[in-house]
């Protein structure tokens, strides 16, 4: 996968809320980008984003593609609101950093990050949060699922589109830390419509049998040296998840017993392949394990 040239910051917009200081700016092509201020503790979150956007947006999952982005020394030093960057550690410089591009830049509307049930229930991609939700499984994304909503048009319905990427592998840890709760968005009426397995496909099937060239791809041309700078964590982060490809009917199952009302439509049994350990035997004997 190849990586773009970085782009220029041209005027800061705005602070957004976010537990990240979070910045937005009018960049070169008159693109809209977020760019955040991570603290030297957090090297590996922009990391995680990276990676995590890209597997998602391969997967056809919306969500804003991560960038990078330069800003001058004069626009550093003459905007205060932004001061928290001159100390930002991430990258070669101190005036390059990871961004993301706005996720309303497309045509300008408004975004949303609240809406009422009907309009929830009626998103022109509901299924993209059930999608999000087997892929955060696997990814082991920490914490709850993020999204904005836009419309391009009055007339036309809404449409998710999926933020937070950079609490992906156990947090940005670069790790998997698997958790029943994980990528679960707060609002359930979204998975209201989850009937079983076929809810799922045919989007749970191809992210089962994701070639490990397809993961590896994920991982290339990153920023700031990262590749040589983290390569035995990105070689271990790989193999991963690619043994964790056969866990994803697992935690789904897990997350359903184990999350009250997760999926309330979703009444009757079905069975799960039994589980196989990294050495490919099983972890659990041959039986079929049950899950209501």
């Amino acid at each position: 996968m190849s990586f773009k040239p970085p782009l220029e910051a041209r005027m800061y917009i705005q602070t957004l809320r976010s537990r990240t200081p979070t910045y937005l700016f009018l960049c070169s092509g008159g693109t809209r980008c977020l760019v955040k201020a991570y603290r030297p503790t957090e090297t590996r979150r922009p990391i995680s984003a990276f990676i995590a956007s890209r597997l998602a947006r391969r997967l056809g999952i919306p969500t804003p593609e991560w960038t990078t982005v330069t800003i001058a020394d004069t626009l550093l030093t003459g905007t205060p609101e932004i001061a928290n960057l001159l100390r930002s550690p991430t990258g070669d410089t101190v005036r390059s950093y990871p961004a993301s591009y706005y996720a309303g830049a497309a045509h300008q509307s408004k975004l949303m990050d609240f809406l009422p049930k009907a309009y929830l229930e009626s998103l022109t991609n509901l299924n993209d949060f059930l999608h999000l939700f087997a892929l955060d499984l696997w990814c082991s994304h920490s914490g709850s699922l993020q999204a904005v909503f836009e419309r391009a048009t009055v007339a036309a319905g809404y449409r998710a589109t999926f933020l937070g990427r950079d609490s992906t592998f156990g947090g940005g840890t670069l790790c998997f830390r698997d958790s029943p709760l994980n990528g679960i968005y707060d609002r359930r009426e979204v998975y209201a419509h989850v009937t079983g397995w076929e809810s799922f496909e045919p989007f749970l099937t191809n992210l089962i049998e994701i070639s490990p060239d397809s993961i590896w791809s994920a991982i290339e041309n990153l920023p700031f040296e990262w590749n040589v700078r983290y390569a035995a964590d990105l070689h271990l982060l790989v193999n991963g998840l690619v043994s964790r490809r056969s866990l994803i009917r697992h935690l789904i199952a897990q997350s359903k017993s184990e999350v009250p009302c997760l999926f309330p439509a979703w009444t009757r049994k079905t069975f799960v392949p039994p589980l196989r350990g990294w050495n490919g035997e099983p972890a659990f004997g041959n039986r079929q394990k049950a899950y209501p």
